[in-house]
């Protein structure tokens, strides 16, 4: 399957490859990225990151419209990431919305620019049924899941924190 290009504004997305992987040790090893994913800044661990890349390099197998997406600005630079996942959420198989953008693009409007291209390309692939989930804290990762049209379904514990989680059903 050619899976092409995606554009979203000035960014250009391409499929995550062993290449990114420097970009998004630097992604996990900024403290503002991480205080945002719920770990009051800490680093990711060397070994937990070997772990989430390998899952980031196998979600195009997951079926048509998954995969994780790197987005890159107009000059090349790094801007984050954003991608569909079936994961296990709650106990129940779903269809995963998963984002980041760099401490740089915080506040920029990129993970929405992101969110809405990938969405389209599940659509597009018949992925209408779509979760995503973040710390209860996290306000702005909640504006960027309410501005893709998912709703606030519960909250619910994960990783020693409290989360929210969203869903759209089309």
């Amino acid at each position: 399957m050619d899976i092409p290009l995606l554009h979203a504004g000035r960014l250009t997305g391409h499929l995550f490859a062993p290449s990114d992987s420097p970009d998004l040790r630097a992604l996990f090893n900024d403290p503002r990225v991480m205080k945002s994913m719920g770990t009051h800044g800490t680093p990711m661990p060397h070994y937990r990151f070997a772990s989430v890349e390998a899952r980031f390099l196998d979600m195009t197998e997951d079926g048509p419209g998954f995969g994780l997406w790197v987005f890159r600005g107009p000059k090349g630079g790094f801007v984050g990431y954003c991608g569909l996942r079936r994961e296990e959420v709650r106990g129940r198989l779903e269809n995963e919305l998963l984002y980041t953008v760099g401490g740089d693009y915080h506040g920029l409007g990129q993970a929405t620019l992101m969110a809405r291209v990938v969405l389209a390309w599940g659509r597009a692939h018949g992925i209408t049924d779509v979760v995503a989930y973040t710390t209860c804290d996290n306000i702005a990762s909640r504006r960027v899941m309410e501005k893709m049209g998912l709703t606030e379904e519960t909250t619910f514990h994960h990783a020693r924190l409290d989360h929210v989680l969203y869903r759209r059903t089309d």
